[in-house]
């Protein structure tokens, strides 16, 4: 099957047995303008594979929770630093063996990469740095 230029639309499933050749970009929309309620962001993964949130509005350490995830994907959240705070993950593997402090994010940027394999979460997190 060849599909020239774009495909819109809704659909619940596509399912392929075999390869799938694509040329151009995969098209995924980011959800975003989240802002943390009472502390917490639930990562709603039947959304979007990525997101953003703005904590900057914490007044304490809060949580980051994850929902709907599926085995073998790959999730990218967009994180607005939380001032001085800090923010949980649910538990699983981190890069470089060590979980990222966010209170030394400040009001920065961080790309919260968050695997689902094998039934637990792989972290990596990266500062992200403003240059004009």
């Amino acid at each position: 099957m060849d599909f020239n230029g774009q495909v819109k639309g809704t659909f619940d499933t596509l399912q392929v047995n075999g390869d799938i050749a694509l040329s151009g970009q995969l098209i995924h929309p980011v959800d975003g303008d989240h802002i943390f309620s009472s502390n917490t962001f639930n990562f709603d993964c039947n959304k979007s594979m990525t997101q953003h949130v703005d904590a900057q509005g914490m007044t304490g350490d809060g949580t980051i929770t994850f929902s709907n995830e599926v085995e073998g994907t790959t999730y990218v959240l967009l994180f607005k630093g939380s001032g001085n705070y800090n923010i949980t993950l649910p538990s699983g593997w981190w890069l470089n063996d060590t979980v990222f402090d966010f209170t030394t994010l400040g009001n920065g940027r961080a790309v919260i990469t968050a695997m689902y394999i094998d039934g637990e979460f792989i972290y990596s997190v990266k500062n992200l740095l403003y240059v004009a």
